[in-house]
């Protein structure tokens, strides 16, 4: 979303057999959502887009898609209005391997940051590319030494001066771990020579999210506790001054099980961290949305419990402005079907109330995402499943 309500959400869909990348925009003043259709052809299937708009309503939108066959990554940029105005799709990664699991970031200049994982011929490693107004794309990178172990779920976040980190986890075997969370930074035109292991532990470490804001950046990840008996949530903090992170802080408390952190920061470096907690020990078999907030001046505050009702939750996803307004959304068991839940969160006025988004019992609705423009209005979107399992596409607006 950009800084006057401008909005585009994208997604995969089956399109005459083969899986292509849909989008459709949002434009208030022009009378809601626009028309939609595929942004590339559907020649060979395409997979996980990502997108990412400034406020001035440039944007950057990535994907997988195969070329007939190998998976490569490709990037289109993006510019806000009545219906959107689509660049050129560009091959971003390299021809040489596969490459799955494309993240996009996008700074206030137009500056975005590409991150992947790519083969090298028998194991996954984590790559990344700039992409600035001027010169377009940069040379792809790869971020980590082959080192005989699997890398997945890059995350990346850039600033407004063009520093850039990318975090991702990997393990030796994907199935029985040990997992480590790993961190890279583009500074001064130039990748890290070397990424940093953001806490050499004893446990499976996990899950990483990443955000940015005019300090620095914090980075969140899962880490296990107790000889793998319970999950907590740990955060570490980098600053360009000294380009180096802190010591790992722990933020959920060992009496309860903390899983899949995600964090976003405002102009004044100030942050929202929210997860997935039980509450009540380590005991408790359904898991709750938990939440703590950073100031540069206090630190991190206590955990505050975000959900009301003693039901499973999903993953929360979460976005914050410049201002430092704030939604969360997440799945929620509602009955017998899962349900997606929103809450605002407002610098000036604290905390809003749990707001159901939808309220079909027809089938369950997955995988929330959100968005807050620098306006403070916010889009939820998700897909949901119907009584005979067709999914669709929703949205709800925060104004």
């Amino acid at each position: 979303m950009d800084g006057t309500g401008r909005a585009l959400t994208t997604w995969y869909q089956d399109s005459g057999g083969t899986s292509a990348i849909w989008a459709r925009a949002y434009a208030p003043a022009s009378g809601g959502w626009q028309g939609y259709g595929t942004i590339e052809p559907a020649l060979y299937p395409a997979y996980t887009p990502d997108v990412a708009i400034n406020p001035n309503g440039t944007g950057m939108i990535v994907w997988q898609q195969s070329d007939g066959s190998t998976n490569r990554i490709y990037g289109m940029p993006y510019q806000t209005g009545v219906a959107g105005t689509y660049g050129s799709k560009d091959l971003v990664s390299t021809t040489a391997t596969a490459a799955e699991a494309p993240s996009v970031a996008i700074n206030a200049n137009g500056t975005g940051v590409v991150t992947w994982v790519q083969s090298d011929g028998t194991h996954y490693e984590t790559w990344a590319c700039i992409f600035d107004q001027t010169h377009g794309w940069g040379t792809p990178t790869q971020l980590e030494a082959s080192s005989g172990e699997e890398s997945i779920t890059p995350s990346a976040a850039i600033d407004d001066a063009g520093n850039a980190i990318v975090v991702w986890q990997r393990a030796a075997n994907l199935s029985t771990g040990p997992y480590t969370v790993w961190a890279s930074r583009f500074m001064g035109n130039a990748w890290a020579a070397n990424p940093t292991q953001l806490h050499a532990s004893s446990g499976d470490e996990g899950n990483p999210s990443v955000a940015m804001g005019p300090t620095g950046a914090i980075a969140t990840w899962t880490e296990t506790l107790d000889a793998g008996n319970s999950y907590q949530i740990h955060v570490s903090r980098w600053t360009a001054g000294s380009d180096a992170w802190t010591a790992p802080t722990r933020v959920s408390p060992t009496t309860e099980m903390a899983d899949m952190p995600s964090v976003a920061m405002d102009a004044q470096g100030n942050a929202l961290l929210v997860w997935q907690q039980s509450f009540g020990g380590l005991s408790v078999t359904h898991a709750s949305i938990a939440a703590s907030q950073f100031t540069p001046a206090s630190g991190w505050s206590g955990v505050r419990r975000l959900d009301s009702i003693n039901s499973n939750v999903g993953i929360p996803a979460l976005a914050m402005n410049a201002a430092g307004s704030a939604n969360i959304v997440w799945q929620q068991l509602d009955g017998s079907v899962y349900s997606i839940v929103g809450l605002r969160y407002a610098p000036a006025g604290g905390w809003g109330v749990p707001t159901l988004l939808e309220s079909s019992q027809a089938g369950s609705a997955y995988a929330p995402k959100v968005c807050v423009g620098a306006n403070g209005q916010a889009m939820a979107t998700w897909y949901q499943k119907d009584a005979n399992g067709l999914r669709s596409v929703f949205t709800n607006r925060f104004r």
